[in-house]
């Protein structure tokens, strides 16, 4: 079977397998974060037999240990992913990567609903310390941002765990689920809340552009605007911070990147509901 969707996005009930379960979902997490945690403990051996610590690498070095670690990891857990899934499934899955599926007016009205997200829930941010974040710089930093990231926690977030639910749940389910897993795997509070809202956004592009480059374009351009605030020492400077001394004019920004925000999610949803729908006679093995 190439792709076999009906109403909502969801497989037909004597077409779909068990996975994923809840448990599938934690072991999924739980494999993740060894593999970080693995990869990590070996590149700092490997640093310290060589006679560095991470701390003690210039930012340009430490840009390319991040691509490295990042490669490595991300690598290893899409590969077990893929693995586990066809362990688990007896349901096939097809990743779709096409680029005359990309809608370049809806990826631009996307990133403006993520900007206007980070102002939604900037007064959240605040509740909890500042996101500390040693990506180093230069060339190994850029690759690992804006293109590591992208693509592998594209591919395993939306493309094998999206598509894994949405054959069993359905897209609203899938869009959530595939959110949630997303933020958890970002750890830090403020950065869980932050991916978890992303997360949403990029899902209800995927399931509306029915193409893997949608997201990973829009995550690489999220990305890439967020290292050039950290490269240029404004990643701790916040929307409040830049209206300081202007109450009513923050108050309004708010409101407007409010009803932005939910309005937005609101019409991602339903389109992304009429999108499944139209896809009910696309039958594939």
């Amino acid at each position: 079977m190439d792709e076999m969707k009906e109403q909502g996005g969801k497989l037909p009930a004597a077409a779909r397998s068990n996975f994923p379960t809840a448990w599938d979902l934690l072991l999924m997490l739980g494999v993740y974060f060894t593999i970080l945690i693995a990869v990590m403990v070996v590149s700092t051996l490997v640093l310290l037999i060589l006679g560095y610590g991470i701390q003690d690498l210039p930012a340009t070095v430490k840009g390319y240990y991040l691509a490295v670690t990042s490669l490595l990891s991300l690598s290893l857990t899409a590969g077990f992913y893929q693995w586990y899934r066809r362990r688990r499934s007896a349901v096939s899955l097809r990743i779709p990567f096409t680029w005359r599926k990309i809608n370049l007016p809806l990826m631009g009205w996307a990133f403006v609903v993520m900007l206007a997200s980070g102002i939604v829930l900037e007064p959240l941010f605040e509740l909890f310390s500042p996101l500390d974040q040693q990506v180093g710089s230069g060339p190994g930093a850029f690759l690992a941002l804006v293109v590591l990231a992208p693509l592998g926690e594209e591919y395993i977030c939306r493309g094998v765990l999206f598509g894994s639910l949405r054959q069993r749940y359905g897209t609203t389910v899938a869009v959530v689920l595939s959110a949630l897993f997303f933020g958890i795997l970002h750890v830090h509070p403020v950065a869980v809340i932050n991916a978890t809202m992303m997360g949403l956004v990029l899902a209800f592009v995927y399931a509306i552009s029915r193409t893997l480059w949608a997201p990973i374009l829009l995550h690489a351009a999220n990305n890439l605007t967020a290292y050039l605030f950290l490269l240029y020492g404004y990643d701790q400077v916040g929307f409040s911070d830049l209206l300081a001394g202007h109450p009513w004019l923050y108050a309004a920004a708010y409101a407007g990147a409010l009803v932005l925000t939910v309005c937005s999610i609101g019409w991602l949803w339903y389109k992304a509901r009429r999108t499944a729908s139209g896809e009910k006679k696309s039958v594939v093995e």
